[in-house]
């Protein structure tokens, strides 16, 4: 029932590290709505960024239970109820990727995955350095989205602004929950003429079975309206490639 909002940059460019929450429910006699999320700095405190991505991972019928909050999970009888039988999520919690953070002198582009530990109070924040595989590189204005089903983050595109022969991106990474392991995927379809265009700032939502990104910008211009939309069933994840699909072929033009 909370909207958490992390970091950012002010009218200032001053890269911030403050987190806050808005609860939505907006019960009857509580007039502040927003509100700083009480956090540890004992671990570390919360990285300066911006133009990160951030994604919720803990399972569906959990984040979904009344008896969820920032600083509590429901107790595993509620959640047998609720038919969650196997909790493969080594690290519950809101996953941060990416972003540019505050480094004088240099570009500050970053490609560190974090986790804010959620179901305590106070939460506090997990550097996951020790993840296997090997990560994607440095950038910012990603997208990144939970998928329940495949139990994995999946990370699309964004920006480097130190590469040379293309700023805007078109790789897609998978963070496996698990194992907490990387992997590179690659992008294929049977559609004529087929590319994966590079692109940033754009924004990606998970519906059933499939990632959907829209818009964003690439090294010239706005990218057109069209869906791009990959295919995440688990059959069709086959060494390391997953399926593009189309609503219409026409949109590829």
């Amino acid at each position: 029932n909370d909207l958490v909002i992390m970091g950012g940059i002010n009218e200032n460019n001053e890269i911030l590290n403050d987190v806050y929450s808005l609860n939505l429910n907006f019960p009857n006699g509580i007039k502040e709505r927003w509100k700083e999320v009480n956090i540890t700095t004992e671990n570390m405190e919360t990285p300066y960024l911006f133009g990160h991505a951030s994604s919720l991972a803990v399972q569906g019928a959990v984040a979904k239970c009344s008896k969820f909050s920032l600083y509590k999970y429901p107790d595993d009888e509620r959640i047998y109820k609720l038919g969650v039988l196997i909790d493969k999520i080594k690290i519950k919690g809101l996953y941060i990727f990416g972003g540019k953070s505050r480094v004088i002198g240099a570009s500050g582009l970053s490609n560190e995955l974090y986790v804010l530990v959620l179901g305590r109070k106070p939460c506090f924040w997990k550097k996951l350095d020790d993840a296997k595989g090997i990560k994607p590189t440095p950038r910012y204005f990603h997208s990144m989205s939970y998928y329940e089903r495949g139990n994995f983050l999946i990370i699309h595109g964004g920006r480097n602004d130190l590469n040379n022969d293309s700023f805007a991106l078109n790789d897609t990474f998978i963070f496996d929950l698990e194992f907490l392991e990387w992997h590179r995927v690659i992008l294929y379809s049977n559609i004529e003429g087929f590319k994966v265009m590079p692109r940033w700032a754009h924004k990606s939502v998970i519906h059933n079975n499939k990632l959907i990104i829209f818009g964003g910008m690439n090294n010239q211009s706005y990218i057109g309206s069209c869906l791009f939309i990959i295919k995440l069933d688990p059959d069709s994840f086959e060494k390391n490639r997953l399926i593009v699909t189309s609503e219409d072929d026409s949109d590829w033009i």
